[in-house]
């Protein structure tokens, strides 16, 4: 495979990947032979507490300010010293700040500025959940539901982050568009700082914004009767009723966050701004969301077995991540596949039968002028 092989001739790729082999073997085999207990959930949880706590301490003065009454204890909102209606402060954008710090430290540049743009992307991680916790515990603690507040709290905390990584891009733009040079395809697009902001800022606007205004019932709807019927052909008492699949020994609730909506709409991007040929460009497009579709109902056609089976989504690690782990990987598939087979558009060559030269273009006698 010409991605194994790129990898292989990269001394750099080759010890990371070495490194990452190394720390998922050592991983598996203190989970399977050596402790009782699952390592990753335990330090995950370790990690997402300390992080909550912090947001919280931070969070309880503003709330002060703004002169609610509300304060968060232990990630539970109270208000008037009684427990207010549920609110749970939630990490978010953990996994796209994850790979923007990936893609800074891919690309060659100063080490100091890769730790530099690494912090700051930690910085606007932090200070977009807090946002995020802010605004939800003061609407959850007046009884205020408004989901338009809540999507123009999630777009601009979306929106710090990318800007960053927006100015990142502006200064090592050339070390990019060199590494993007390894693969077959054009890279044209990519080269107009105005065009990427705009794919960007239209991608966030678009995914945070939008998704929180509308319901997207009939799509639900959808991907769920679909997996209903897959079910029914193996035996499976199911029911769809009020966006839920639900069985014998459990549901499955559907939340937008579920649709791979934004997954969709950033493998559209990829591939509209990458590649030169353009006939392939749209009919990949929608070949590979209808694709995404399929994989996503055989996701809660996995996760309903799963839940019927054992009551929970519990594994070693847990089979909703699980699923939505082998989704990520599937996108990724298909972009290398994008990039290696169909990005670049096939031209003829002048030695084949059937080519007819440009107008202008001279026959090359090999002499150079």
């Amino acid at each position: 495979m010409k991605l194994m092989q790129f990898v292989l001739k990269n001394r750099k790729y080759t010890i990371l990947f070495a490194v990452l082999a190394f720390i998922i073997l050592a991983f598996f085999i203190l989970q399977v032979f050596i402790l009782d207990y699952d390592l990753f959930f335990e330090l995950k949880w370790i990690l997402g507490n300390t992080y909550l706590f912090l947001i919280e301490t931070i969070t309880n003065p503003i709330l002060s300010i703004l002169g609610s009454n509300a304060y968060l204890e232990y990630n539970s909102l109270y208000s008037y010293g009684a427990a207010a209606r549920e609110f749970i402060p939630e990490i978010r954008y953990e996994v796209w700040t994850a790979l923007l710090v990936v893609i800074v430290w891919l690309i060659k540049s100063p080490v100091s500025k890769k730790v530099i743009y690494s912090v700051l992307f930690v910085l606007a991680n932090f200070f977009a959940n807090l946002l995020n916790t802010v605004t939800g515990a003061y609407l959850a603690a007046h009884d205020i539901q408004s989901h338009s507040i809540i999507a123009i709290s999630n777009t601009i905390g979306l929106l710090i982050i990318f800007t960053i990584f927006f100015a990142w891009y502006r200064n090592y733009k050339e070390p990019v568009l060199t590494r993007l040079g390894k693969f077959k395809l054009n890279k044209s697009l990519l080269e107009s700082d105005w065009l990427v902001l705009l794919s960007v800022y239209g991608f966030i606007l678009i995914s945070s914004f939008l998704i929180e205004i509308f319901d997207f019932k009939i799509w639900i709807g959808f991907l769920f009767t679909s997996a209903k019927k897959v079910l029914q052909l193996f035996g499976y008492e199911v029911v769809v009723d009020n966006l839920r699949l639900i069985g014998p020994n459990g549901k499955i609730l559907m939340s937008k966050a579920c649709l791979g909506f934004q997954l969709m709409l950033l493998f559209t991007i990829m591939i509209v701004l990458t590649g030169d040929n353009r006939k392939a460009r749209w009919k990949y497009i929608i070949t590979g969301i209808i694709f995404l579709n399929l994989v996503n109902i055989l996701r809660f056609v996995f996760l309903f077995v799963h839940l019927q089976k054992h009551g929970d989504y519990l594994l070693s690690i847990e089979a909703h991540n699980l699923y939505n782990l082998i989704t990520y990987i599937i996108v990724f598939l298909l972009w290398v596949l994008w990039f290696e087979v169909f990005a670049d558009a096939r031209k003829p060559d002048p030695g084949k039968r059937g080519y007819t030269r440009p107008i202008g273009e001279r026959e090359s006698d090999g002499e150079t002028n």
